[in-house]
């Protein structure tokens, strides 16, 4: 029996690795945030990346820096551009499995909850997108792994600091690891009281100083340009006092986590059971652990610091599907077990054999083609008397793609369309 189970892990495993794969190996071109952050691999310097982004794009400047690498060994090329999010995509599945194994003791619902974890639509997506959120989802996982395993009391100053520095570089790689970090240090601050708090002055000092290093290098001018930290764009993610308004919160990013799943009010139901018994059993490490992140999750959402909206919030997909699971540890009565156990099918209940064959469908990713309309474009440029205009909407994919062809028109006008049209296009 311990063999089947195994083998079933590794099919679930080898399922979400080939998902992911295939549709990155699909190199659909890029889309226009996609074009807009791309030319800023191409025209900044590593060192460029800290401060403000071209085309009013946002994006943590290390994973900028990893990909700027890339490009310089490999070219500029969707493949290259997507290579850290395709690791990140790949690594979470066994990262998420062992990130489960602290929380879910049943082994089978282990197995069902790392499908769950394979077979998202949005984690593989992600993996094949240029965006940072893949990334965050690994690293957040990994973080939480290797953080709840250590007390900052046995450890020397020296490790201390080390640890320290790693986790702020990491922080630099993702933001979401920064609520991790202040989460930690509230847990150890629970745990050991008094004692540690000298430790923990060492722990947070290199934190502080690359912290303080990012806000006046990066978060300060992107917000003074209203790119991120922003009310206007972000705020349905922001948290108000509303109860009604937090219940619209979590139903709009449930049907966006778990998309096409379309029994939303059984998967909140679940949530919330599973928060429930979090909270009971906060006695646990671990547990309290998980607790005090989501005070910062939720405070940085309340002073709308960081929303809770959708994509930029992707690293709380595991942290849901260990919520979904939680309840089957601790429910002792049949007929709740049995509930939640129809909670649990019927809220992805659209995870079925037709759901799996519509990956196969192109549509579900590629919206429009940038790439072949720059083809177009190239094979009908008769000489340098020809005049391109381009809608200035357009502007990123235009130029990403010129660059990609390396196409060098002489007459480029850039200007406001009136209509999206296919006659004016």
């Amino acid at each position: 029996m311990k063999n089947v189970y195994y083998i079933f892990l590794f099919l679930v495993f080898l399922l979400g690795v080939c998902v992911r794969f295939d549709f990155y190996a699909y190199n659909r071109p890029l889309w226009h945030d996609e074009c807009s952050l791309a030319l800023s691999i191409i025209n900044k310097n590593i060192f460029g990346y800290f401060g403000l982004l071209e085309h009013n794009q946002s994006a943590p400047p290390l994973f900028m820096a990893i990909t700027k690498l890339f490009s310089l060994l490999f070219g500029i090329k969707e493949y290259v551009l997507r290579l850290l999010p395709l690791l990140g995509g790949i690594l979470s599945i066994p990262a998420f499995y062992y990130f489960s194994k602290l929380f879910i003791h049943n082994k089978w619902y282990l197995l069902l909850a790392s499908l769950l974890f394979s077979i998202n639509y949005r984690l593989i997506y992600y993996s094949q997108e240029f965006k940072q959120y893949s990334l965050d989802v690994f690293l957040f996982i990994i973080s939480f792994i290797f953080l709840s395993k250590i007390d900052i009391n046995e450890l020397s100053h020296k490790k201390i600091l080390t640890l320290g520095f790693i986790l702020g570089l990491l922080s630099m790689f993702s933001i979401p690891i920064s609520f991790l970090i202040l989460g930690y240090l509230l847990f150890q601050s629970i745990i050991f009281k008094k004692n540690i708090f000298k430790k923990l002055a060492f722990f947070f000092t290199p934190i502080g100083i690359i912290w303080i290093f990012y806000l006046f290098s990066v978060i300060l001018p992107q917000h003074a340009q209203k790119l991120i930290l922003d009310g206007s764009f972000w705020d349905k993610g922001f948290i108000s006092l509303s109860i009604t308004q937090i219940i619209q919160l979590f139903k709009m990013n449930l049907s966006y986590f778990f998309y096409p799943n379309k029994f939303i009010l059984c998967q909140l139901i679940l949530l919330l059971i599973g928060v429930y018994y979090l909270i009971k059993n906060c006695k646990t490490k671990i547990h309290t652990f998980l607790l005090c992140t989501f005070v910062f999750i939720f405070l940085a959402s309340i002073f709308r610091i960081y929303p809770l909206h959708e994509r930029v919030c992707l690293y709380l997909i595991p942290i849901n599907l260990i919520l979904f699971f939680l309840p089957f540890n601790y429910v002792k009565h049949r007929l709740m077990y049995i509930l939640s156990l129809v909670l649990l099918f019927a809220g992805f209940c659209n995870y079925n054999l037709t759901y799996l064959k519509n990956f196969q469908n192109e549509k579900l990713f590629m919206s429009y083609d940038a790439r072949t309309a720059m083809q177009d474009l190239i094979s009908n440029y008769k000489n340098s008397n020809s005049y391109i205009i381009v809608n200035a909407a357009s502007d990123s994919e235009f130029n990403y793609y010129k660059k990609y062809f390396n196409f060098t028109p002489q007459n480029i006008l850039y200007t406001q369309l009136p209509t999206y049209s296919k006659n004016i296009y």
